[in-house]
Parts: structure tokens; C-alpha cells; sequence
């Protein structure tokens, strides 16, 4: 990330952190509405490595400061918030491939190493979500420590949507002829849109373009935990 980059993520945090708490008090199911705060603060920077962990680092933190006291209301809250990160992550993944995918289409345009930092990056995305709950638990209150401590090692036992989805991606991207998908006509209007000029900016106009065509998920998502055994 540039330096310009780094002031702009700098500047943004207490707004994605207010994001954060409003996304947990407001009316909207907390999975859902922390979803799409981190769905958009992503559709509008490149998906780098250093930009997706400071989003995904303060709309949680902003999650944790607006959780309920009560044990249990605060429990289900954070339950809901981490799962909403996941799902956000998850979209963040399916739209790295497709960006990879079509930057290998138009291979004069990008290198290999243009590419193998895209491929890096998202490689990376299941890991920034368990270092942003660690974060948490090093820094949070002793409530909230305990209770994402808690959902991080189930997670870790059992997978994460994030998780399964950089794996199925990276599985596809190393088929040697791997069929290349391209983005809708939406998808290429939101890239254009965002000025993309790298990999990572063009996975952030499919992110939203993705974002407008799934809309919300299925209303059981509202509540389901984000570990698989719950």
C-alpha cells in the first residue's frame, strides 16, 4: 500500500468503526448489516492485503464497542458480527478470482508479478480474519476477548466461509485451463468506474457489481452461527 493509502485507511478507520457500531444497534440483522459494511468500505479501495485488514480491523472493533453487556445478548451479537465478516470476506474472495481471471485474460496488460500479488493477496484473506479477531482478543475488554476468543477456535476447528471460498478459488486459478469467466456488463461499469488500474482495483468494482446481484442472503443466514456445528 502507498503512503497515500496508508493516510487515506488512517483518516477512514473511526468512520468504518462508527459503521461498525451503528451496523450492531440499527434495525437491520446484525449479520446482514455488518456484511454489507464491509462490502462496501471493500468496493471502494483495491483488495490488498493492507486495506482489507485495517476494514475489516475497525468495523469490528466498532462491532465490539456497540455488543450488549448482558453475557448472553452480547454472545449472540458478536456471534453475529464475526459471521457477518465472514460472508463479506467470503464475496471479497469470489470477486479476487474473477478479477484474476480476467487480468489473465488481457495478459498483455499485466505481468506476472501483477498477477502472483493478486493470487498472494487473496490467498491471504482467511488469515486477515483471524487476525483481526485476535486483535480483539488482545485488545478488547475481557468479555469481549473471551467470547471471540471462543468463536475464533471453533472457527479455526471447523472452517470459515472465507476459508472454504479462497480454497475453491485457488484450486481453480491452478487448473491449467481453467475456463475464464467474465465479469456481467454490470461488473465491468463499476470496475470502470472505480479508475481500476490494478488487479486489485478491478476486484473491488466485480465486489460490488457482485454485491448488487446476490443482494442479501437467504433469511436463515440472519441468524445462522459462522461456525458449521453450531
Amino acid at each position: 500500500m502507498t503512503d497515500d493509502g496508508d493516510k487515506a485507511m488512517r483518516a477512514d478507520a473511526p468512520d468504518l468503526r462508527q459503521q461498525g457500531r451503528e451496523a450492531v444497534e440499527g434495525p437491520q440483522a446484525t449479520r446482514e448489516a455488518v456484511r454489507d459494511v464491509v462490502v462496501r468500505a471493500l468496493s471502494n479501495r483495491p483488495l490488498e492485503e493492507g486495506r482489507v485488514r485495517d476494514v475489516v480491523h475497525a468495523v469490528l472493533e466498532g462491532a465490539v464497542e456497540a455488543a450488549p453487556k448482558g453475557s448472553a445478548e452480547s454472545v449472540e451479537a458478536l456471534r453475529q458480527a464475526v459471521a457477518g465478516i465472514d460472508d463479506a470476506l467470503e464475496r471479497a474472495a469470489m470477486a479476487s478470482k474473477l478479477a484474476i481471471e480476467e487480468a489473465r485474460s488481457q495478459a498483455a496488460a499485466f505481468s506476472e508479478q501483477d498477477l502472483r500479488r493478486a493470487v498472494d493477496d487473496l490467498a491471504t484473506l482467511d488469515r486477515l480474519y483471524f487476525e483481526a479477531l485476535a486483535s480483539v482478543v488482545k485488545n478488547g475488554t475481557k468479555v469481549s476477548a473471551r467470547i471471540i476468543g471462543d468463536l475464533a477456535e471453533h472457527m479455526r476447528r471447523t472452517g470459515t466461509r472465507t476459508g472454504a471460498a479462497v480454497h475453491e478459488a485457488l484450486a481453480a486459478l491452478e487448473r491449467p485451463h481453467a475456463r475464464h469467466v467474465a465479469p456481467r456488463p454490470t461488473d465491468i461499469a463499476h470496475t470502470a468506474r472505480a479508475g481500476a488500474a490494478t488487479i486489485a482495483a478491478i476486484g473491488s468494482g466485480i465486489l460490488a457489481g457482485l454485491a448488487d446481484a446476490l443482494g442479501p442472503r437467504h433469511e436463515k443466514d440472519r441468524t445462522e452461527p459462522p461456525e458449521k456445528d453450531a
